[in-house]
């Protein structure tokens, strides 16, 4: 599941409009409705709420498989190669944030 396909956002939106998202999916599906969409909204969610889980999803989901962090970073430089040049500081705190979640 890929969850930016679920929620229908953009890899680079920002967690205001992944909320957004979020609400209006729930909102358009409740788990009265469809159980097993409102159970995929919401972990896809889960999964890229803010940025230490948007990091987590790049480096360990299934769906997202990373042999090494080299492999995790040339993936994230990919994904940013189609909107702009790879600021230095956006990926130090990238490379914090798989630091910090990396055992998780």
């Amino acid at each position: 599941m890929n969850p930016y396909l679920v929620l229908d956002v953009l890899f680079e939106a920002d967690n205001q409009t992944i909320r957004q998202a979020y609400l209006k999916a729930i909102k358009e599906s409740p788990p009265d409705g469809d159980p097993k969409r409102f159970q995929a909204v919401s972990q896809a969610y889960e999964k890229i709420k803010d940025q230490e889980s948007r990091h987590r999803h790049i480096l360990f989901d299934h769906d997202c498989p990373a042999n090494s962090p080299l492999d995790a970073v040339a993936r994230y430089a990919g994904h940013r190669r189609r909107l702009d040049p790879l600021p230095f500081d956006a990926m130090k705190e990238f490379l914090r944030g798989v630091a910090r979640g990396g055992g998780k």
